[in-house]
């Protein structure tokens, strides 16, 4: 599995661009699957079942339902020990900004006016913006050129295996 962020301020398109590049990647043939990094936790509805159990003192609690299956730890756990869930070419990260993996960095319809984390290796902004250069000397990518940036999600993404998380 290989392994690849999309990052950025809120509303700079993040979840547009991993929707978009999970639709490349399936065109493409390979399997992808995703973790969104939130500054909010999403529990079970309160006097739920799973939610009475994690309340209990469960430290997981998965609830299967016809056509899904949610997995729900009682505190956050690394991203290395998510990987046993995933059977897939590429995982891709929205959010995270602190991970040092490769990524792209929206800007959306702004400009890059600080130096974007480390691992990005480009920026992602909206054709409307008429961004298309900047001073830290990243590559500028269009929001709606998939081709290339699922070229460079191919050409860039790391095996899993080859991080130290």
């Amino acid at each position: 599995m290989r392994i690849f962020a999309v990052s950025g301020y809120s509303g700079t398109g993040k979840t547009t661009l991993i929707a978009a590049l999970i639709e490349g990647l399936k065109k493409r043939g390979y399997s992808v699957s995703t973790v969104k990094s939130s500054m909010e936790d999403s529990m079970p509805p309160e006097g739920s079942d799973t939610w009475k159990h994690l309340k209990a003192g469960s430290e997981m609690s998965i609830l299967q339902g016809p056509s899904s299956t949610t997995i729900r730890f009682k505190e956050r756990i690394s991203l290395s020990k998510t990987f046993q869930f995933y059977d897939s070419d590429f995982l891709l990260i929205e959010g995270m900004k602190g991970l040092v993996i490769p990524r792209f960095w929206c800007v959306g319809e702004g400009a890059l006016e600080e130096a974007p984390p480390p691992g990005t290796v480009a920026v992602v902004a909206w054709k409307e913006s008429g961004t298309t250069s900047n001073k830290m000397g990243v590559p500028v990518l269009l929001s709606d050129d998939l081709d290339s940036l699922v070229k460079v999600v191919e050409r860039e993404a790391l095996d899993v295996l080859s991080l130290v998380l």
